[in-house]
């Protein structure tokens, strides 16, 4: 998408508007094609052709939204891939790459409004264009008195719309299932993301969660947190120590030596251990955005900390739990936890329940003793793994996805690919993190 600064439309009418407009459009083209197919025989390109356009009608509302309604749609992109055709999918994770921004009076104009005359001129070197341009804000490199900083600034109207948003999103979705004659209940997947959107939109709450990590990291020099810049945050700006460094997109397509592969690699699944299982506060955006390299891959810089979750104790040890019954073949055992947990509807059919039960075989595979090392670059393993979850969700009637852990699997899927993308063989026995030296 062209980096062009562009209005974003704040309010809440407006922006209700633009998304029942496309709403309509799609269970329309949907019932449509429902109508056809039972009328006639419907080629699989003409049901294609739908799709497609179906995705890119969210797609042109939603860039052009931004916030919530934006970040929504990336989410599904992810949770709902299994759902959709690869072409659909295709079309909405070009979400993940928009880059129309706002233009630099209105960025002038909303840190007045936020800082005040006096603090906003102690602003100097304001750059014209941003550093990065997401879905809630945007990031402006700038000085104050004489130090680098970054200058994070939210779109207007992001949080006010939030509920609204995901309302009309959540409708769109169900009208599509309804008219495909799933019975399937997305309002605690919604409720999670619109209550993540509210955590992420809150700059004070991000600037305790960078204080949070700084503390957390302290002694591992390995990670690098931005200092949070006091007396120049609000609710909507947030303002940090400029951290140099490479894009980490950039840096891992380089040519890399096994050694700082490995180290690199250990150092990614490092970060994700002590996190989840150490911690159980995880920053669960893995955009490679959100990543700089420095000292040729011997620090990792971490940015954007709106995403942070926490993670009872009891709900890790449940997902433990969940992966030792994969693993061990406990059938009995998967499914008591797995209906508590809301992973399987009881009303499935037998069918159902056995493709869940391979699917979780499978995922829990990755760990078994005789997969180690596991070869996150071997494409045999993922492609098992999106055949048998396009299996199950086009089978569930009744199963709606896990919602407690969207979030979480948003990280851990982006980690996977970070490895994957390493080219790395990963020692995960016994909840080991161990690189093995035989890469490659």
């Amino acid at each position: 998408m062209t980096n062009v600064p562009k209005k974003i439309p704040t309010s809440i009418l407006g922006r209700a508007t633009t998304l029942l407009g496309t709403g309509a459009r799609m269970v329309g083209r949907e019932l449509k094609s429902t109508v056809e197919e039972k009328l006639k025989d419907v080629t699989a390109f003409q049901k294609a052709q739908v799709r497609v356009k179906q995705a890119q009608d969210l797609v042109d509302s939603l860039s052009h939204l931004k916030g919530a309604a934006m970040k929504v749609g990336q989410l599904l992109s992810l949770e709902m891939s299994d759902l959709l055709p690869d072409d659909v999918v295709q079309v909405l994770r070009t979400l993940h790459d928009s880059a129309t921004y706002l233009p630099i009076s209105d960025i002038h104009r909303i840190l007045k409004k936020e800082l005040g005359p006096e603090r906003f001129a102690k602003i100097e070197s304001l750059s014209e264009t941003p550093l990065a341009a997401a879905s809630i804000g945007q990031v402006h490199r700038a000085q104050i008195d004489g130090q680098a900083v970054a200058l994070k600034i939210q779109y207007p109207g992001v949080a006010e719309s939030i509920d609204t948003d995901v309302a009309m999103l959540k409708k769109i979705v169900s009208g599509i299932l309804a008219v495909r004659g799933r019975a399937i209940s997305f309002d605690a997947v919604f409720s999670e993301l619109a209550e993540g959107l509210k955590i992420e939109t809150d700059y004070e709450q991000e600037a305790r969660a960078l204080v949070r990590y700084q503390q957390l990291f302290a002694g591992d020099t390995r990670y690098v947190v931005p200092r949070v810049i006091e007396g120049f945050c609000t609710k909507r700006v947030l303002c940090l120590s400029y951290e140099r460094g490479e894009r980490l997109g950039a840096w891992i397509k380089q040519p890399l030596d096994e050694a700082a592969r490995q180290a690199f690699a250990k150092m990614v699944l490092d970060l994700l251990m002590k996190e989840f299982f150490e911690f159980g506060v995880v920053q669960t955006d893995p955009n490679y955005g959100n990543f700089l390299v420095r000292d040729h891959g011997a620090q990792l810089v971490l940015l954007d900390f709106g995403a942070v979750r926490e993670y009872p104790r009891d709900l890790r040890d449940n997902l433990q739990d969940i992966l030792r019954f994969a693993i061990d073949g406990d059938r009995p055992g998967l499914f008591t936890l797995g209906k508590a947990m809301g992973f399987i509807d009881d009303r499935e059919t037998d069918e159902v329940k056995a493709q869940f039960f391979a699917l979780m075989q499978l995922v829990a595979s990755m760990f078994k003793k005789e997969h180690q090392p596991f070869n996150f670059a071997d494409e045999t393993y993922l492609k098992n793994i999106r055949e048998q979850s396009i299996a199950f969700a086009h089978a569930v009637k009744h199963t709606s996805p896990a919602h407690q852990i969207i979030f979480l699997n948003r990280k851990l899927g982006g980690m996977y690919h970070l490895l994957k993308d390493l080219g790395c063989r990963v020692d995960l026995s016994a909840g080991s993190s161990r690189i093995d030296s035989g890469a490659g």
